[in-house]
């Protein structure tokens, strides 16, 4: 499977993921604090609003996955790096680097 496969692959589970984590209920009763959040206490009392934890979790899932389909966007649009050069090419790119500068000094002190 080439990588542009995989990634449409993957796109395509993220996807169906974020569609099912929108349609389900995420919350699961419990401020993140580890209070009930049928009747949690005021946040003049306790110092923060509450929170559902499962919603907290959920939505940030969410958030992530989405960003994971931006970054694999980013990712098709692009284009391949070059080829590396081999161990041969640089020695022959060297090799051709150095007989030039010989033929340079020759030529200067000639």
């Amino acid at each position: 499977m080439e990588v542009e496969d995989e990634i449409l692959f993957d796109r395509k589970l993220i996807e169906q993921a974020i569609e099912q984590l929108k349609r389900v209920d995420l919350s699961e009763g419990v401020c993140c604090c580890g209070d009930s959040m049928e009747g949690h206490a005021s946040p003049l009392h306790c110092g923060h609003s509450p929170t559902d934890a499962g919603q907290y979790y959920g939505y940030n899932l969410i958030e992530e996955l989405q960003e994971e389909l931006e970054y694999q966007d980013e990712r098709l649009e692009t284009e391949p790096e070059e080829e590396p050069v081999s161990a041969n090419a640089k020695a022959v790119i060297d090799f051709v680097g150095w007989i030039a500068l010989l033929v340079f000094l020759a030529w200067i002190f000639a």
